[in-house]
């Protein structure tokens, strides 16, 4: 809030059940490879696990979306 954002304007990533809210709330939802079950399902977007700095690239992703000029058609 101290932004001014909203939730449907940030990215979460996450791997553990607690994450599964959260994730399904934002705008930009990010499971892990290696997360729960129910996180997995209500992700949208699907990044390697965290030993394959799966972080990492869902930051990448999500900074793509966010620069039009790296979109593809």
């Amino acid at each position: 809030h101290l932004t001014g954002s909203t939730l449907n304007q940030c990215m979460m990533v996450g791997d553990g059940l607690n994450d599964a809210v959260v994730i399904e709330a934002a705008g930009i939802g990010v499971a892990v490879a290696n997360a729960a079950a129910k996180t997995l399902s209500v992700a949208t977007y699907i990044a390697p696990d965290y030993s394959a700095n799966g972080a990492a690239v869902a930051l990448e992703f999500a900074l793509q979306l966010a620069d039009p000029a790296t979109r593809t058609q």
